[in-house]
């Protein structure tokens, strides 16, 4: 699964070749992986990519935000102008610099576009993004600008590494005595955006091992667990 590094390191990418560009229409190959009304998003320009936690947030001009999240096997490709069903690698196309992929690592970054995986197509106005989900957990949820404070998912996720202090972070964790710890920081309502591989990289940085009761931790080492969140997050964006 995607964490936070990786899609902040999507919203980079995505950012170059997609802001202040139109979507012109938006096909829908999944019902499941669509929530809301595709009319408002066809027709409007994307203003906007920033991200929460896990979760990538593309902002249009008409007070609406697509919140994606690609879950387990998601992935955002963008293949620029005349480029979808390519084969990349053998067309020569890679070279060109009218393309991006992120999420799930396979074989689609690269082959002809759409593909059994592909569940939701967005035609720009210079290019297609293609959402693709293998196992179909991932969505896109069509919501109102002002009011992503009230969405259910947004609402429920805690502080990410940085924002958090660690009173907040002890707090949080103290939550959820009786889990183990790497348990408790793969809660995102004790801190967002951490997945499997960067709680197991926060607790090595802190010298804990992953199956130590959350109650037993202390002052000194909640500190350390959260310096190494921030730490070995910051380093792999």
């Amino acid at each position: 699964m995607p964490e936070l590094p990786e899609v902040e390191t999507i919203r980079r990418g995505l950012t170059q070749f997609i802001k202040n560009v139109r979507i012109k229409k938006v096909t829908i190959l999944c019902e499941k992986s669509f929530v809301g009304p595709k009319s408002l998003v066809e027709n409007q320009e994307i203003i906007s990519i920033s991200r929460r936690g896990k979760a990538l947030l593309i902002g249009l001009k008409n007070g609406i935000t697509m919140l994606i999240h690609l879950r387990m096997t998601g992935q955002l490709i963008y293949r620029g102008e005349d480029t979808a069903a390519l084969n990349l690698l053998s067309s020569g196309q890679l070279k060109e610099n009218k393309v991006f992929a992120g999420g799930h690592p396979t074989d689609s970054f690269f082959t002809a576009l759409p593909n059994q995986q592909t569940r939701v197509i967005f035609e720009l106005e210079n290019g297609q993004l293609f959402f693709n989900d293998q196992r179909k957990f991932g969505f896109v949820k069509i919501l109102e600008t002002a009011k992503l404070s009230e969405d259910a998912f947004l609402k429920k996720l805690a502080k990410e590494p940085w924002d958090l202090s660690p009173a907040e972070f002890k707090a949080n964790l103290m939550r959820h005595k009786s889990q183990p710890i790497k348990a408790t920081i793969l809660d995102q309502t004790v801190i967002a955006g951490v997945g499997n591989i960067y709680a197991d990289e926060a607790l090595f940085y802190a010298k804990i091992h992953p199956k130590r009761l959350t109650s037993s931790l202390s002052d000194s080492e909640i500190e350390e667990l959260l310096i190494g969140a921030q730490t070995t997050m910051q380093k792999s964006i």
